[in-house]
Order: structure tokens, then sequence, then C-alpha cells
């Protein structure tokens, strides 16, 4: 339910929107125009800082924080949240990388991952020190995971999932691309690491003053007709 005071925009969708849009309902079970990136990083992580610049992130970025419609209307719209809490979530798999998985262990890290992984596969991996077969196995299973628990473009159009194992660091960033495509992405993630950078640090990191996309939406396909 979208609260009406927390609604900051009601824009149609451009062209290219609403032929990804005819795509994700006519193949509800179909991956096309959902994209995953995966980026390998090393060293200490400061959760804080990493939760703080994503809201940050989203913050400044208003198509980020955006939900479609289009059921009983006469053309599908993107509605611009003013406040969004993004989906932004770190799971911490070093025990098990460490320790292997103990029989009737509960935690938030193997309830994510639990139906798409062998517990007696991943403890024969740790029992023979091969650390990067037990961290390949874990990303799979979060992979599978992510594929299974498709984004619902009425609620969420991106998720930011950290995996951690002890310094190694897999960031995960699932979105679809009605909302934004590999060269914003650029972008977002370059703001990103200065935001990230500047709040461990406790410095200041400007982010640019960015014309909104109604603004954007009148000029380009408005002004044509």
């Amino acid at each position: 339910m979208i609260e009406k005071s927390n609604v900051k925009d009601i824009i149609p969708l451009n062209p290219m929107q609403e032929g990804m849009l005819f795509h994700y309902l006519s193949d509800t079970e179909g991956v096309q125009y959902f994209e995953h990136l995966i980026l390998n990083i090393e060293g200490d992580l400061e959760e804080a800082a990493f939760y703080k610049a994503w809201e940050s992130i989203f913050d400044n970025n208003e198509m980020l924080r955006v939900v479609f419609r289009w059921e009983n209307i006469k053309r599908p719209v993107q509605i611009i949240m003013k406040k969004y809490i993004p989906s932004v979530a770190i799971y911490d798999f070093s025990n098990i990388v460490n320790k292997g998985i103990i029989q009737e262990e509960k935690c938030n890290e193997l309830s994510f991952i639990e139906h798409f992984i062998d517990k007696a596969a991943v403890n024969r991996f740790v029992d023979s020190k091969d650390t990067k077969k037990v961290i390949q196995y874990i990303e799979d299973a979060v992979s599978n995971r992510i594929k299974d628990e498709k984004l619902d473009i009425k609620e969420c159009c991106m998720k930011v999932i950290l995996c951690k194992y002890n310094q190694e660091l897999r960031l995960h960033i699932i979105y679809h691309h009605i909302l934004l495509d590999g060269w914003s992405l650029g972008i977002i993630l370059r703001e990103f690491i200065g935001l990230y950078e500047a709040f461990r640090n406790n410095n200041f990191f400007p982010l640019p003053e960015k014309a909104s996309f109604k603004e954007y939406y009148e000029k380009v396909y408005l002004t044509k007709k």
C-alpha cells in the first residue's frame, strides 16, 4: 500500500520501459531484463558505512525509489517515492567457511541458502581445507536463491546483497533493466564507493545535483508531440 503523502511524482513509462513491462508480464517465469552483477572485493568491511552509503544513494537518485503500477489504469505508470527503505542485506558466511555447518544450527545466513545447498557437501569442502570451493559453493547457492526470488517491480526494482567470507567479499547487485542500464549503474557504483569511503573515514563526499526524472521525461517525450 502506497501512502499518498509519500508520493513525489507519478510519470508514464517511456516507450522502452513499456516494452520491458510487456515482456515482464508476458513471461512471469522468465529472466529477461533481470540483471545480476557480482563484484569481488577484498578487505575489511565497515557495516555502518556500507548501509549508510546505500541509503544516501537511494536518497540522491530518485529513480531507485520507483515502483510500477499497471492494473486497473489506462496506462502503466512509475511512482517515485519520497522516502524508500532500500533492500540492502549483509550475510556473513565466515563461520561456515571456517567451521562448516553444525547440525541443527540456525542463523540468518543458513536460512537464506539452506534450500539450495547440501550441508554434507559444504562440510566436506571445509574438512578438506578447500576454502575456494566452499566459497564458490555458497556463492552458487546465493545466486540460485536470487534467481528463485525474482524482483517484484511493484514493490522493489533493486536489491543489494553483500556476502562475507572472512576477508573476501562478494557484492551482489540485482535490478531490473526497466529501472536503469549498465551505464547508469556505473555512475551509481562510483557514488557508492565515494560515499562509503567518506563515511568510513568521517569525511564528506559531495554528490552531484540531478534533474528530476519528471523534468527529463517532459523534455524528451512531451516536447516532441
